[in-house]
């Protein structure tokens, strides 16, 4: 299996932003023993035209610490988008011309340098609720510390929208929640009365991949990144 990363692609020269090279990219993805590939479609934001968060190219026009970026990861994803050029649907076709499973993951919490004023990879729901974090006094020297809060409703209806977006547009194989990038969804202290609001995202999401394989006349197989020993996995609420 590989796991694609959401910005590999996009940092690649601009001239490469085209169909044939993102055909071309997952003919490299599935050399040798490759069965499947997942596709990071979004962070926090997303690597498409999302009706549900914003665009990672939403960057391009929003004062940040610096001043405006123009970080190529932006301007790349832009320049996909204004040729019509869906880069995930390019390449879930390509992953089914070559016999490889096509599937998306998710991270559950993505927080990239979360403590820099409006990075551009920041949501504008992140930036909105910092009431809703699994700390009050986040630290840039701990990163989970920025990590959003699941026992709080509006951020699993919040992620549940992304998940529903990705689900009834893209053509998967495999939907897969990535729980440990990064690995903290409950305030410390509370994983154990917190697990449920987990349990409760991963059974929503199951019923939605069925609802999309429903429409596609196939079963949506539904994946969980978390610690591979259970008494690691239930210290942080993932049942």
């Amino acid at each position: 299996v590989v796991n694609e990363d959401n910005d590999h692609y996009f940092k690649y020269p601009s001239e490469r932003m085209n169909a044939d090279d993102l055909r071309a990219y997952v003919d490299r993805l599935a050399e040798g023993p490759v069965t499947h590939v997942f596709f990071c479609a979004s962070g926090q934001r997303a690597s498409y035209a999302s009706r549900a968060v914003e665009p990672i190219w939403a960057g391009l026009d929003e004062p940040d610490h610096d001043g405006r970026t123009n970080n190529i990861w932006c301007v790349n994803a832009k320049r996909l988008h204004d040729a019509g050029i869906d880069p995930y649907a390019v390449w879930i076709a390509r992953c089914r011309e070559k016999g490889v499973s096509p599937g998306l993951t998710f991270r559950m919490n993505d927080v990239h340098f979360c403590f820099v004023p409006r990075y551009f990879r920041t949501s504008q729901f992140y930036r909105d609720h910092p009431d809703c974090r699994t700390s009050d006094s986040p630290s840039p020297d701990d990163w989970l510390s920025y990590t959003l809060d699941f026992a709080r409703a509006e951020v699993r209806e919040q992620a549940l929208a992304v998940i529903a977006e990705q689900l009834d547009r893209y053509d998967v194989d495999t939907f897969e929640l990535d729980w440990m990038r990064f690995p903290r969804h409950l305030r410390p202290g509370r994983e154990a009365e917190g697990a449920r609001f987990l349990t409760e995202v991963v059974v929503r999401t199951r019923r939605l991949a069925d609802a999309a394989g429903a429409r596609r006349g196939r079963r949506i197989a539904l994946g969980v990144r978390v610690p591979s020993r259970p008494a690691a996995a239930q210290a942080l609420g993932l049942d």
